[in-house]
């Protein structure tokens, strides 16, 4: 650092601070939001088998399920389970429920991506005996995961 910004930190600036102008009015946060969580594998498979029983898009299933749970009485505890989480899933939120997620994650002293995962998995579970699915992993791989080699002409 230069000395002239050395001597800027040297200097006592609380007297000016009342002839300072009045701040900008803050700029309104976007309303969407998007949050992208890291689950386990084969849960969007899964997620989205429910989804194509339903004729649903599995996103909107997904955010659909988070947001149920976040209307609900916080009731569950954190499953303290240990997978490998390999795939993600990409949900947009509009800024109050990203808002309340956090929230509601900083009651229950969980990371929120945590809690969102945790609501989904239980979401999914709930939802598959419902249907009466498989709840094992599906067995076509994601579209994600297919890979062709190109015709050779």
């Amino acid at each position: 650092m230069s000395d002239r910004h050395w001597k800027l930190l040297e200097q006592d600036y609380a007297d000016a601070w009342s002839s300072l102008p009045e701040a900008p009015p803050l700029r309104p946060r976007s309303k969407g939001a998007q949050i992208t969580l890291r689950i386990a594998t084969g849960r969007r498979a899964r997620i989205r088998a429910v989804a194509a029983a339903r004729s649903l898009p599995y996103h909107a299933l997904a955010r659909s399920w988070l947001i149920d749970a976040l209307r609900d009485v916080p009731s569950q505890q954190p499953s303290g389970r240990s997978e490998s989480f390999t795939e993600q899933l990409n949900l947009k939120l509009d800024q109050e429920t990203l808002d309340q997620l956090k929230r509601r994650a900083d009651t229950l002293r969980r990371p929120y991506h945590a809690l969102a995962r945790e609501y989904i998995d239980a979401a999914l579970v709930a939802e598959e005996a419902r249907l009466g699915l498989d709840p094992s992993p599906a067995s076509t791989p994601d579209i994600d995961r297919v890979t062709s080699p190109l015709p050779s002409l």
